[in-house]
């Protein structure tokens, strides 16, 4: 089998495990229903991955670690601050409805991985975090953004984010709503953290 056909059915089966993950608790599905979902044999599905727990562990890293990948890569590759925490914003926005049933599994995760420090997908939020707190700390140093809890405000930030996504699940990252989403998230972010603004006390 070719490397594009084997990259293909590893993605369909992942894909396939998110959206049962997304519905149900771990415990209740099995290879079987992710097999039958990505229409493959359960062989092929231990092909790709040792156990059920395996492969809910590689459909959060995988995406989280593209996000990260993508939004470093974005924010390196321009020098404007205000530009880059919208850029953050609408691409986590826009990748959360791309990836809905990523969304769904990773919020039914969340409040546990926040508990447990030490969990590596802890480090994966805590690395998308640090994104957008590195352009509120340089927005800080030049002024553009109001003294704040640099820490904090990425918190609440985010926050505004899955609210956004919650308002829009079902619909495409393209939907003219989605978009008229993004610019009224941006703005709302915006006026928060500015230094001329009016946000009021540190966060």
């Amino acid at each position: 089998m070719s490397d594009d056909r084997t990259a293909e059915k590893r993605e369909r089966i992942l894909t396939s495990a998110a959206e049962l993950f997304s519905k149900q608790d771990h415990g209740n599905v099995t290879v079987d229903d992710i097999a039958a979902r990505a229409g493959v044999a359960k062989g092929t599905v231990y092909n790709h991955f040792d156990s059920k727990d395996a492969l809910l562990s590689e459909a959060i890293t995988t995406r989280l670690e593209h996000l990260i990948s993508t939004l470093k890569e974005s924010c390196d590759r321009r020098d404007d601050m205000r530009l880059n925490i919208r850029r953050v914003a609408v691409h986590v926005m826009s990748f959360m409805l791309k990836y809905e049933p990523f969304f769904c599994m990773w919020k039914r995760e969340e409040a546990w991985v926040c508990a447990d420090r030490c969990h590596a997908w802890y480090g994966l939020r805590q690395s998308l975090q640090r994104i957008l707190v590195e352009q509120l700390d340089r927005g800080r140093r030049e002024g553009l953004v109001r003294p704040l809890d640099t820490d904090g405000a990425a918190s609440h930030i985010f926050g505004a984010i899955d609210g956004a996504v919650l308002r829009h699940l079902g619909r495409s990252p393209e939907h003219p709503e989605v978009v008229a989403e993004r610019d009224r998230l941006d703005a709302f972010i915006w006026s928060a953290i500015r230094a001329d603004g009016n946000g009021g006390d540190a966060a």
